[in-house]
């Protein structure tokens, strides 16, 4: 289980894809496929409400992946725990603007009309 389902618990349609299916797993974006035994040809379902965000930070790009449920103030979350397992070190505090403007800690990825493949600038503050 990762830092971050661990903080977030699995969400219970995840519960109900892993009892549906236990072969069902949750990628990892800075992973590759082939790390998961996914290779050309292999079919992938992909959960409908899932997609990434590409986040910019100082020129360093990470997709992250996030669901339409998930509120910025999780995203934030996801993205800091991305960032800061990739770098090993503490981002501090994150604030999220995107092409509509910035990102409410309140409002869902889909009330704020994130979608897949959305670019989102990432700045962060130490505290």
């Amino acid at each position: 289980m990762s830092k971050i389902e661990e903080k977030f618990g699995i969400s219970s349609e995840e519960q109900t894809l892993r009892q549906n299916n236990p072969y069902a797993i949750v990628l990892d974006p800075r992973k590759r496929m082939e790390d998961y035994g996914i290779q050309k040809g292999h079919t992938i379902y992909v959960s409908s409400d899932e997609f990434y965000i590409t986040v910019n930070h100082n020129n360093d790009l990470c997709r992250v992946w996030v669901s339409s449920t998930d509120t910025g103030i999780i995203v934030k979350e996801k993205i800091k725990a991305a960032f800061e397992h990739a770098n090993d070190r503490d981002c501090g505090t994150i604030m999220l603007k995107c092409a509509r403007g910035g990102v409410s800690d309140s409002g869902t990825m889909a009330q704020l009309g994130i979608k897949n493949g959305s670019f989102v600038f990432m700045e962060c503050q130490k505290v």
